[in-house]
């Protein structure tokens, strides 16, 4: 489950990304120059967005290098529909992780998302993760819109559960 907080700096107020709800399986382990490969899948449902009144559904790939000392290289690409009406928004990260020990991490990711409009927005964000225990993970992070960054941020909480 993913719940996010943002500034509409058109209209000056303060919305949520509505939380989604997603699972996450691995497709396969880490094997030499082959990476760890995972797909995602993610439900946004309208009622909790004031900006999103349809449902909406997102997927990815997902791709993991592990490093030395469980550092990570990761990059993902994937496509979602704000409204499963219209077309979707394709979109890329890379990102790279730094674990500090068996409990906290940091991380720095860049996404690239290219809607159906022909417009290419570029986001950055710097987070952390906290592993409670081997199931329950937090984190949080705050990014920026890099295509127009005055008072284009954003806030991002989540909540990881391993069943």
């Amino acid at each position: 489950m993913d719940f996010g907080l943002q500034y509409d700096q058109v209209q000056k107020i303060y919305g949520t990304n509505s939380p989604s709800f997603g699972l996450k399986t691995l497709l396969a382990n880490q094997n030499k120059i082959f990476p760890k490969t995972a797909f995602i899948i993610e439900y946004y449902p309208p009622a909790f967005s004031i900006t999103q009144q349809s449902s909406g559904l997102a997927t990815e790939l997902c791709f993991n290098h592990e490093l030395k000392n469980s550092n990570n290289i990761y990059y993902n690409l994937g496509a979602s529909w704000q409204d499963l009406k219209t077309k979707p928004v394709l979109n890329s990260l890379i990102g790279f992780s730094f674990e500090f020990n068996e409990t906290w991490s940091s991380f720095i990711e860049l996404y690239v998302y290219k809607k159906p409009t022909s417009i290419t927005n570029y986001v950055s964000d710097i987070g952390t993760t906290f592993q409670v225990n081997k199931k329950l993970q937090l984190d949080f992070a705050i990014g920026l819109d890099l295509v127009k960054p005055s008072g284009n941020y954003y806030f991002d909480g989540g909540l990881s559960y391993n069943f």
